[in-house]
């Protein structure tokens, strides 16, 4: 059983942050619809200012917001917009959502400090917005069959895979270190074909 260190006086409190602390729909389309044409990954948190475990995660989720500012940082305040939370599944709190192009490629559920940071470290690792990368892919193409032909004008090429898998609710749990996010050098074949 995981134990937390509550300050019951503490509420959440993200003010002189660069967290975006959504109070409504259209807002929260905008920065979802910026943060897909900017190519920038989100880092959506579900909580409530009466969860104790959602005050113990605003502290780590603080601190990721400090060490990642190339990621985009969204709080939503489930009682303030219910009908987000329910379209998105939340039935527990804090639950974190991870989106690139406005699909979601990772959850977490509860304030878990060890397994955030180790997703964030996974996403950031692959994360192609960072400083020093491509501001966006040089080509995207969804993948709908398993056997995909990829023809590479010049060698080698790195290619990022994000595989966004769903799970039924039960085996999510226990799962650690799980991104979905494959990478895969292409070589100097003329031709090379991925099976997935």
């Amino acid at each position: 059983m995981q134990s937390y260190d509550y300050d019951t006086d503490e509420e959440l409190d993200y003010s002189g942050t660069n967290i975006h602390v959504i109070k409504n729909k259209e807002t929260f389309e905008k920065i979802i619809s910026e943060s897909t044409k900017t190519n920038k990954m989100v880092v959506m948190n579900f909580n409530a200012t009466w969860c104790e475990p959602c005050v113990s995660a605003s502290r780590f989720y603080i601190e990721s917001s400090k060490k990642y500012p190339y990621f985009l940082f969204v709080a939503v305040d489930i009682d303030d917009l219910d009908e987000l939370a329910s379209a998105y599944g939340v039935d527990a709190t804090p639950t974190f959502f991870f989106l690139l192009g406005g699909t979601t490629i990772d959850t977490l559920v509860g304030a878990h400090k060890e397994q955030f940071e180790k997703k964030m470290e996974i996403l950031a690792r692959y994360n192609i917005t960072k400083p020093g990368s491509l501001s966006k892919p040089s080509r995207v193409q969804t993948i709908l069959t398993t056997h995909v032909t990829i023809f590479t004008m010049q060698n080698p090429k790195l290619l990022h895979l994000f595989i966004n898998v769903t799970f039924p609710f039960d085996t999510r749990k226990g799962k650690t270190g799980n991104p979905h996010i494959q990478t895969l050098l292409i070589t100097s074949f003329p031709q090379c074909c991925l099976l997935l």
